[in-house]
């Protein structure tokens, strides 16, 4: 099976290239005690496969309160080591940890973009920058679909194998339904299994309280 080098930039350009403008959904879930799950809060249903780790990624950050997950270099390498992306014991360092949150908010940035809002394109190009180093092998047979598989070390094996999950989730047509909550305040990631893929919500709790702001509103 013939292959080649594949830089991150271009894969991150696959990605932008297909950014959705489909709007976002809410369904509510039993709560699962993870480390990224905001405190207090139902955990949005979780996405399928690998496509759970971008998910988790995004909802590490602070949201309304609450602490960022990957607070320190520690944290990250445990969170990675976690889901198999480095090997247990792996030391990062804060610059490293700095381009992992740019990672974070660049593919926070596309899901938003899935659920209809205006992407933010700085963070996009912070995100093509914090990637640059993460190269993967592709994979090519005439008679099957292209493989992937990160050519890189430590962080950037772990940066290439999310790059990978993204462009294979996009040509397996999951991508578009990673969406971020249409609520300001929270925009958690979430997969929307709702029948016409128009959901808006990670939760009942942040439609309800949509709802309830747009109701004051007109009242």
């Amino acid at each position: 099976m013939p292959g080649g080098w594949v830089t991150s930039t271009a894969a991150v350009g696959v990605i932008m290239s297909g950014l959705e403008t489909t709007e976002g959904s809410c369904k509510v879930a039993r709560r699962r005690k993870k480390a990224d799950d905001t405190p207090g809060v139902a955990a949005p249903k979780p996405a399928p496969g690998e496509l759970e780790i971008i998910q988790s990624l995004v909802n590490t950050a602070s949201r309304e309160g609450g602490p960022d997950v990957l607070a320190t270099p520690r944290d990250l390498a445990r969170w990675l080591a976690n889901r198999g992306l480095v090997p247990t014991g792996t030391e990062l360092t804060e610059e490293e940890r700095r381009r992992a949150l740019e990672v974070r908010e660049g593919l926070g940035a596309l899901l938003w973009a899935n659920s209809g809002g205006e992407p933010d394109r700085e963070a996009l190009r912070r995100l093509d920058r914090a990637t640059a180093d993460a190269r993967f092998q592709a994979h090519f047979d005439e008679t099957g679909p292209i493989g992937f598989e990160p050519a890189s070390a430590g962080l950037d094996n772990a940066l290439g194998r999310l790059l990978e999950i993204v462009v294979m989730a996009r040509r397996e047509g999951r991508w578009s339904l990673l969406k971020a909550c249409w609520r300001p305040e929270c925009r958690r990631a979430f997969y929307d299994t709702s029948q016409a893929s128009v959901g808006r919500w990670c939760c009942q709790r942040c439609g309800n309280r949509a709802r309830g702001r747009r109701h004051r509103g007109s009242g």
